[in-house]
């Protein structure tokens, strides 16, 4: 995994965004079904406080809209990179 430097985003009409920040959106660990490879997955989940932990029967898990699946931890370091890098928007 690689990143890439942008200044703007252009999607189409498979892109799928997650905004964060409204309350509407779960993040978890979790595996992938049968292989047992470490993902960070991203849930539907009708009611939660944002920075909060998310109660189960409140998050339908079976759903999952996007997960990251990581083969080797240096993409996590990239994903995490990254994140952090956006930060700065929000200081503001």
């Amino acid at each position: 995994m690689s990143s890439v430097k942008a200044t703007k985003f252009t999607g189409n009409e498979k892109t799928i965004i997650l905004k964060f920040g409204k309350g509407k959106i779960v993040v978890g660990e979790g595996t992938t079904a049968g292989a047992k490879i470490p993902s960070v997955i991203f849930s539907k989940c009708l009611t939660t406080e944002i920075g909060k932990e998310a109660e189960d029967e409140k998050c339908d898990l079976k759903n999952v809209i996007v997960a990251f699946e990581f083969h080797k931890i240096e993409s996590v370091d990239v994903v995490i990179r990254q994140l952090n890098n956006i930060k700065k928007y929000f200081k503001k």
